[in-house]
């Protein structure tokens, strides 16, 4: 859960920065938005590799997964002020240089697990690939 304390704390300081109305939601959202593209990346990558086919049973799940996702996130962050203030204390002190390299790679991670799934759609429908 650090993981994902940490990665709100970063979304939702960005938000609240820019003075946007809901940074708990966009928080929630941006957070179940690389679970899910994390997930979906994984099936790809399994589905290539092992030559699965979830091509059936993949669309519902992901779209449970869309909507089950933020739930449980705006949940955890939303209920409680001293879940906010814990997450503020906790890494609202950390340097510029740790802030700077963690910030990068959770942008480069985003990137990853987005090219992922668009990439394997893409040779498959686009280029004819039997992956």
């Amino acid at each position: 859960m650090k993981l994902f304390d940490y990665l709100f704390f970063r979304v939702y300081s960005f938000y609240k920065k820019n003075k946007d109305s809901s940074p708990v939601w966009m928080g929630c959202l941006v957070l179940s938005l690389c679970v899910c593209f994390s997930i979906f990346s994984i099936v790809a990558l399994l589905s290539v590799v092992f030559g699965l086919n979830f091509d059936n049973i993949l669309m519902p799940i992901m779209l449970v997964f869309l909507i089950l996702f933020p739930i449980i996130f705006w949940r955890r962050y939303s209920k409680e002020e001293p879940i906010n203030s814990q997450l503020i204390e906790r890494f609202e002190n950390e340097n510029l240089k740790s802030r700077f390299l963690k910030g990068f790679l959770f942008v480069l991670y985003l990137i990853l697990v987005i090219l992922i799934p668009l990439s394997v759609g893409y040779m498959r429908h686009n280029l004819g690939m039997n992956i």
